[in-house]
């Protein structure tokens, strides 16, 4: 009899593990079955959200193209109403450029002076003459770097070469009427010549980098409006 009773006792406690094997089976999966569905609902909504944001993006790409196509029809308006540069901006341009203009005419002068020069006056004081004229244009030139220097100006550093441009020319003037008297005044003519287009030149580069920075200004007003 009490082996029997020990029997019963152990087939209930089997009985009573296997019962609470089964429970935590059950527990583990309703967890596991949870944090799945927890999973899924997360993967799930970041892909909705993404879809959304993808919806969104592509509703926003046509406004967006319209109004770059608005605002670039609204600047070719104004371009083309502001070709004509105002009155005012015309006097600066034209402030910029009436002493290029001036000195392309001095130049101009003073060659011409020294082709009359070689004609009328003597060799000798001729020569003289290229001196003291070379010697006063070195002065010149040196002064207009002192003055550049002190301003940090580029206008009268770039004016100071011009003038030892023109020092250096006048020197070699007492070369060539030494060596090419024959063909000083066609050396000298060229040499006018090719003063002459410079300045020019330089008038039309003045004018035209002026003329660009104009509309530039005036686009980049309009498009802060």
């Amino acid at each position: 009899m009490p082996e029997n009773k020990q029997l019963e006792n152990e087939k209930q406690k089997e009985q009573k593990k296997e019962k609470e094997n089964k429970t935590s089976q059950k527990v583990n999966k309703k967890i596991a079955t949870g944090n799945t569905k927890k999973v899924v609902q997360k993967r799930s909504s970041s892909v909705v959200a993404k879809t959304n944001q993808n919806k969104q993006e592509k509703t926003n790409k046509p406004d967006k193209e319209k109004e770059i196509t608005q605002m670039q029809e609204v600047l070719e308006k104004e371009i083309k109403s502001q070709k004509q540069i105002p009155k005012e901006e015309q006097k600066k341009i034209y402030g910029k450029i009436f002493p290029i203009i001036c000195l392309t005419i001095v130049s101009i002068l003073y060659f011409n002076f020294i082709i009359l020069g070689f004609i009328n006056i003597e060799n000798s004081v001729f020569v003289v003459d290229l001196k003291v004229f070379s010697m006063a244009l070195l002065v010149v030139a040196i002064g207009l770097f002192e003055y550049a220097y002190k301003k940090d100006s580029g206008k009268y550093a770039i004016l100071g070469i011009e003038v030892l441009v023109i020092a250096i020319i006048t020197m070699a003037f007492i070369y060539l009427n030494l060596m090419y008297s024959d063909k000083f005044i066609v050396l000298a003519t060229f040499i006018t010549y090719v003063i002459a287009i410079y300045y020019i030149a330089k008038a039309i580069i003045v004018y035209q980098k002026m003329k660009k920075q104009y509309f530039i200004d005036h686009i980049k007003e309009m498009i802060k409006k």
